[in-house]
């Protein structure tokens, strides 16, 4: 009933049918397997933490807007299946302090999933032109567990920042609507010169091969413990 009570939710049943589609597929998503020798989560800590690792040094060579807090990293899950622009699932790694630009996506749809950690998201109006626009329509934190939806016209430009001491690993996932028959592979956002400029997503891992090698690094640094 405080659900039902409150004007902060949107019901999953009432999500537009492809936010639906996305949020199904994404809601069991966790970093961590029983399976696994070690949680993936520990791994993933280590490696952006640890000078040298996999994480870490890729995070140190990113430089796509010339701020090194405007980072974060790219993991791509599963192919391309047809109904967005590229890749429609991918997991992204927010370091402490850093998050992204002002944005948005080509009038897709798309759910945002929290595995780790929290996230702060900003919405600004669709037409916002201020690279350091605090005009938010809303701001509010989305915690591990918890979602978020963009549709054409509602959420359609955010910004995202990771004001925890912690990283934190979201699911993005994205797809066009059945009417749409123009997939933008680009995101549009505001560049330091408060134009509308165009960025090209690329991805930075597999997730497969993210995490045989994190693990094996995190392997490598418990077993120096150990002994």
């Amino acid at each position: 009933p405080d659900e039902l009570d409150s004007e902060n939710y949107t019901f999953s049943a009432s999500l537009p049918d492809a936010c639906q589609e996305l949020y199904n597929n994404v809601l069991s998503c966790t970093l961590d397997c029983d399976s696994d020798p070690y949680p993936l989560s520990d791994a993933m800590e280590y490696s952006i933490n640890t000078e040298g690792k996999l994480l870490w040094t890729k995070l140190k060579n990113k430089h796509e807007f010339d701020d090194p807090t405007q980072v974060y990293l790219r993991v791509t899950l599963g192919p391309d299946r047809g109904k967005s622009a590229g890749i429609p699932y991918v997991m992204e790694i927010w370091p402490s302090k850093c998050g992204s630009i002002i944005h948005n996506h080509g009038n897709c749809y798309a759910v945002i999933n929290v595995i780790h950690g929290a996230i702060d998201i900003e919405i600004f109006n669709k037409q916002e032109s201020d690279h350091n626009s605090t005009n938010h329509i809303m701001k509010f934190t989305a915690q591990k567990g918890q979602q978020t939806w963009i549709s054409p016209n509602w959420f359609q430009t955010h910004k995202l920042w990771n004001s925890t001491p912690t990283y934190c690993a979201t699911i993005q996932c994205y797809q066009y609507g059945k009417a749409d028959t123009t997939y933008w592979s680009y995101f549009d956002y505001v560049s330091d010169y408060n134009t509308i400029d165009e960025f090209l997503p690329n991805s930075d891992f597999t997730f497969s091969d993210m995490k045989k090698q994190v693990m094996e690094e995190y392997r490598a640094y418990m077993s120096c413990k150990v002994e």
